[in-house]
């Protein structure tokens, strides 16, 4: 089926790399400490949504039963942000199976290791819905809540949240994409109710501009957050630098504050390529009936 093929050649663009090579987020073998040298502020995990986050468990992906509201559970939580519907840069179906393929490993990790009943992974799809009803309201339950593309074959993760950031302006229910990321970054000083810095390579790439092209990359971030809902470490794809962060990143920080035995675990080691995602305008309709086709013509 065109789908699984799509997910198979995800896996394959992270395990055995294609396109431009990244720096230093092969991290190498594991040790105690394996993570990336830039490390994000510990504070309160933060949804672009808030409260109107919605989400599905796993068991209830594909069945036809709406969302609930999301709140973070009582678990240390692996969250993998993607948008799932921004078009710009990579193809989507490159980056929705490169991601899905992502998730897929740090899930992989986790069972494993039987660490399932204590770390969940959740998808994070941080852009707009495409549906008419979403745009309406969150609380409406389109058929494609998932994105079509990852459809049938996954995601593989234990939840699928829905929690749209806006680009150029914060709404009654989404949380401006800059400001929803700046307060993570450890370059970022807070000035009144905005954010500065005194890193010159962030402002000539445009930090201090939410208009600017720097804010336009809308990639695969990652959040690893504590049962009490702290965020203990993030890793940005191209916010601030030049990386696609790969599951590496999320399996270092496990084992790290899971203080778990490298030597005694069972791993996998992903190699980490550069492609960009940026953000696109949206136009819901053409997006919606192309993937609608896609997943017919798969089925």
């Amino acid at each position: 089926m065109k789908l699984k093929s799509a997910i198979i050649v995800g896996m394959a663009l992270i395990v055995g790399g294609c396109g431009e090579p990244a720096s230093n987020t092969n991290l190498g073998e594991y040790t105690k400490d394996s993570r990336p040298n830039i490390q994000a502020k510990q504070i309160p995990f933060v949804l672009p949504a808030g409260e109107h986050s919605v989400y599905k468990e796993k068991k209830d992906f594909y069945e036809d039963v709406a969302p609930k509201p999301y709140s973070h559970p009582n678990k240390w939580v692996v969250y993998i942000a993607s948008p799932g519907w921004t078009t710009g840069g990579t193809k989507i179906e490159t980056r929705l199976s490169s991601d899905a393929a992502s998730a897929d490993i740090v899930k992989q990790f986790i069972i494993d290791n039987n660490l399932a009943s204590e770390v969940k992974v959740a998808w994070l799809q941080y852009d707009r819905n495409p549906h008419d009803s979403f745009v309406e309201s969150l609380d409406k339950v389109p058929g494609n809540f998932i994105p079509f593309f990852l459809k049938p074959h996954g995601p593989n993760v234990d939840y699928f949240i829905h929690s749209p950031a806006s680009r150029y302006k914060a709404t009654d229910v989404s949380m401006r994409y800059d400001m929803w990321l700046k307060p993570y970054l450890s370059f970022a000083d807070k000035d009144g109710a905005d954010y500065t810095t005194k890193d010159q390579y962030q402002t000539v790439n445009g930090f201090l501009d939410y208009k600017s092209s720097y804010w336009d990359n809308w990639s695969r971030h990652w959040f690893i957050v504590n049962p009490e809902g702290v965020v203990m470490d993030a890793y940005f794809s191209y916010i601030g630098n030049m990386h696609l962060y790969n599951p590496s990143a999320a399996i270092s920080s496990l084992i790290y504050h899971l203080d778990l035995d490298p030597e005694k675990l069972i791993t996998i080691k992903p190699t980490s390529y550069r492609f960009p995602s940026l953000y696109s305008e949206p136009y819901w309709e053409g997006i919606h009936n192309g993937f609608q086709n896609l997943l017919n013509d798969a089925l």
